[in-house]
């Protein structure tokens, strides 16, 4: 490292690190906001950017077929679906967020497995817990 550059030590370096994630993740909600309707108020934005982050990120977690990831590898490199960039993009963390929701769950039932229509139940609420969470933060993005 040349002289004349000052060296960041401690806290000041650890923050200078951790600052483009957020920007980045603010920058993606605000480019897929300004590509809906521009009639809808900001709140009906948010709110239907959040549905459709939610159902892609649920169905994202769901994919176990080889060719369905594939082709939702494709749709996100192609960069048509702005719904499934936001669910999949590791700034936004939700696949993180999905996964500790579930584990949550799982430890509160005392990891006690769920039939085939309490899981399709579970996964509504979690949504809806998540579709919630979601359109307040792409609101105030």
């Amino acid at each position: 490292m040349p002289n004349n550059q000052p060296r960041f030590r401690g806290p000041v370096r650890v923050f200078a690190m951790a600052r483009p994630r957020a920007d980045a993740a603010r920058l993606l909600i605000r480019a897929a906001m300004a590509s809906m309707s521009d009639e809808l108020s900001a709140r009906s934005r948010a709110q239907q950017l959040a549905r459709r982050v939610v159902v892609e990120l649920i169905a994202a977690n769901e994919r176990v077929e080889p060719m369905e990831i594939a082709l939702a590898s494709l749709r996100i490199a192609m960069g048509s679906n702005i719904a499934l960039n936001l669910a999949l993009a590791p700034e936004l963390g939700l696949e993180a967020e999905l996964g500790r929701e579930r584990a949550d769950r799982f430890e509160a039932r005392n990891w006690r497995q769920l039939s085939e229509a309490d899981w399709a139940a579970e996964t509504a609420e979690i949504a809806q817990v998540m579709q919630t969470r979601l359109a307040e933060k792409f609101r105030k993005a």
